[in-house]
């Protein structure tokens, strides 16, 4: 198993090395859009592997099972829907290019 430390060591060197990369070659643009893309997906992993499981973490150490309504995964879940709801609505209404 590896430790959070390592994880985030691993994620933050290649988002690192994928922000550089443009900066310090001429890149066709193209291949630009599969590092932006790679960059994406990296970022995304993060919030997945690190901040979410945080957030699940401190949500049952701050509030104790007869205060919620609902469990801590169910709530995060339905946090995690509404977000990718949202941020579809905006991308089809909204024009909005990603």
């Amino acid at each position: 198993v590896i430790s959070m430390t390592w994880q985030s060591l691993t994620i933050l060197a290649g988002t690192l090395i994928v922000g550089i990369l443009p900066l310090c070659f001429h890149i066709p643009p193209k291949f630009l859009r599969k590092i932006s893309l790679f960059g994406a997906v990296l970022m995304c992993s993060f919030i997945l592997i690190i901040i979410v499981p945080e957030g699940f973490e401190q949500l049952e150490e701050n509030y104790p099972e007869e205060e919620l309504i609902l469990e801590s995964f169910q709530i995060g879940g339905l946090a995690l829907i509404l977000g990718f709801i949202l941020l579809n609505c905006f991308k089809r209404w909204g024009k909005m290019t990603i």
